[in-house]
């Protein structure tokens, strides 16, 4: 059967929401030349060993229960989800606090992080509000409430580079990058939580059998995507911790503006396609639609989309970096001028990530996860006893080309079978 697609819609909804997104990401973008004279590679360093001990931990900390609920027709099951996601946030973040409370020595040692000992038990908070602020962010995808997303977007960028900006005038060092985090996301998931109230109102916490079928009825989340998603987290901070281990806390500091700046062409307009794309993906399953031609043209578009930026890199980066962020910072653009080719292939393939999560093909994305895990650890496990950072970074880039290939053809097999609930 021949079929039309539509993308008047979708196109209205990822370009009110990639607005915000673009307007957040550039935000720090601007602020960064500024903030690379205020703070300095190693303070940038614990900063993102701080963020890496979160991150490792966010794709998991609500169960996965937030993508869950932008599924269901029921608005009863959907708020019963979104009382599940917090349990499941709360009880994920309790036990990262033993955790942390049991192994802070190690984790210190291992990632020679003593400036961090006195703030190692701030993270479970964090943890715990990011999956709050993660889950409001669902709950208006659900409700395609994408300019009030948009608004939060760039709430949180300006209070976050206020704060920086502020406190590394002041000299206070990395704790300066820590605190204006933290300040951003109180006030956005606050924003968000008074903008939602009135969906929250009927939201129920007590356990009732609704609950528990809710809860049965989309295992596959907690089971598979979110205990998987965990492994994601801790692949994604994997160069973090190995680096932090293996090489100076300045060559980390290298890393991180690199990670930060590189991707940030692509997040704006990654985050904002994944999640239309989850509800997109999800109606065309419900109304028994094939996704093989939308999904092509989406893989095409975005394939073509990534190539100016990947060539910039290619040809300036150590030139570039050093001209907008101070000499000093010249080695973080021929780092990035060694991960760029890997761009493409990843900001593909995890922009159309959520079409797994969408035809209830978990298992897919899980068996992936279990790939990246076993093979950016042992990359990292054996190229940072043996080699210079420089070899790493280039054995971490072909690593990424083969994985993300490998996703890729998973996500295409999960639309051509995808599985109702």
């Amino acid at each position: 059967m021949n079929i039309k697609f539509n993308f008047g819609q979708f196109v209205r909804n990822v370009t009110l929401l990639s607005a915000g997104t673009a307007i957040a990401q550039i935000i720090p973008l601007v602020a960064s030349p500024v903030l690379t004279r205020l703070y300095s590679p190693e303070s940038f360093g614990l900063f993102a060993a701080f963020m890496a001990l979160i991150s490792s931990v966010i794709p998991a900390v609500t169960g996965k229960y937030e993508v869950a609920m932008v599924l269901p027709k029921s608005e009863r099951i959907a708020k019963e989800l979104f009382s599940l996601s917090i349990w499941f946030g709360g009880g994920v973040s309790l036990l990262y606090w033993f955790f942390l409370s049991l192994f802070e020595q190690q984790v210190v040692d291992w990632l020679k992080i003593p400036a961090l000992q006195d703030w190692i038990y701030f993270v479970p908070m964090v943890l715990f509000l990011s999956g709050l602020l993660n889950l409001c962010v669902y709950l208006g995808n659900r409700y395609q409430s994408y300019h009030l997303l948009a608004r939060s977007k760039v709430i949180q960028a300006l209070c976050v580079v206020f704060v920086n900006l502020l406190l590394g005038w002041l000299g206070i060092g990395f704790i300066g990058l820590l605190l204006g985090n933290f300040f951003g996301l109180m006030v956005a998931l606050s924003y968000l939580l008074y903008k939602q109230k009135n969906l929250l109102m009927d939201v129920h916490f007590k356990w009732t059998k609704k609950k528990i079928v809710a809860l049965k009825k989309y295992y596959e989340f907690p089971v598979f995507s979110a205990s998987f998603g965990l492994l994601d987290g801790v692949t994604v901070s994997l160069p973090i911790f190995f680096l932090m281990s293996g090489y100076s806390e300045a060559a980390v500091g290298y890393y991180a503006l690199v990670a930060r700046i590189m991707n940030a062409p692509f997040i704006f307009l990654s985050t904002s396609i994944s999640q239309v794309n989850l509800k997109k993906v999800a109606d065309l399953v419900k109304q028994n639609r094939r996704l093989d031609r939308y999904l092509l043209k989406l893989s095409i578009g975005l394939l073509l989309f990534s190539m100016l930026p990947v060539l910039v890199l290619l040809l300036t980066a150590p030139s570039l970096f050093a001209w907008v962020f101070g000499e000093q910072w010249r080695v973080a653009g021929e780092y990035a001028q060694i991960l760029s080719p890997a761009l493409a292939f990843r900001f593909v393939a995890s922009t159309l990530s959520s079409t797994i999560s969408a035809t209830h093909n978990n298992r897919y994305g899980a068996f992936w996860k279990v790939c990246a895990f076993v093979s950016t650890g042992c990359v990292l496990l054996y190229f940072t006893q043996f080699a210079d950072i420089k070899t790493t970074l280039y054995a971490l880039m072909f690593n990424d080309i083969f994985l993300y290939i490998l996703y890729y053809a998973l996500i295409f097999k999960a639309a051509m079978n995808p599985r109702k609930q």
